[in-house]
């Protein structure tokens, strides 16, 4: 299993100006990427709460049969530091 970080780091890591996060991409017609405007074409690394009416997906071009884009991918699979 990946390597577990705090929900402060995760907040911090994922907060904009950190240089980790990409923004979120916006549609052509200035809209977020929502549940219905995934594609296998869109990073589905979320933003937000899902109840709330502006949850949305980063949208960036994924990573090649990953779900992610390059930064979303560095956050979600983290190695293991434990030696077996």
């Amino acid at each position: 299993m990946g390597k577990q970080i705090s929900p402060t780091q995760f907040s911090l890591a994922c907060s904009p100006g950190h240089g980790i996060e990409p923004s979120a991409l916006k549609l052509a017609n200035g809209s977020s990427v929502t549940t219905k405007t995934l594609s296998s074409h869109t990073c589905r690394w979320p933003f937000g709460n899902p109840a709330e009416s502006s949850f949305h997906y980063c949208g960036q071009l994924p990573i090649p049969g990953r779900p992610y884009c390059n930064a979303h991918e560095q956050l979600a699979v983290q190695p293991n530091s434990r030696t077996r």
